[in-house]
């Protein structure tokens, strides 16, 4: 039976993508619903929550907004940038263990 080829790389891949399109169409002005147990305790300073604001700031262009939100957005981005860029460019199939054959390569 054929399969597709599916790579390791891709579903942290689509997950780094969904995140950053999240945070671009988000308004990081507005109080939202969040993930964060911090800030749904009502504790105001969270480290990470700082970050996805910044970088949602940063995604609409509000570049000092960014900087004065969370001074590490930038390179946080340009990290994330590079590791979706690093996935993607990755060419390891997964490999599958099924009824005696191990390490075979899914295709």
């Amino acid at each position: 039976m054929n399969r597709l080829v599916r790579h390791k790389a891709f579903p942290e891949a689509y997950i780094w993508i969904t995140a950053l399109a999240v945070l671009a169409f988000i308004n990081p002005g507005n109080n939202h619903w969040t993930l964060c147990p911090l800030a749904n305790i009502g504790i105001d300073f969270c480290p990470g929550c700082g970050l996805g604001r910044g970088i949602s700031h940063l995604l609409h262009g509000e570049w000092s907004q960014s900087w004065n939100t969370h001074p590490l957005s930038f390179l946080a981005a340009i990290i994330l940038v590079h590791r979706i860029i690093r996935l993607f460019s990755s060419n390891k199939p997964l490999t599958t263990t099924t009824y005696g054959k191990s390490n075979r390569v899914i295709s």
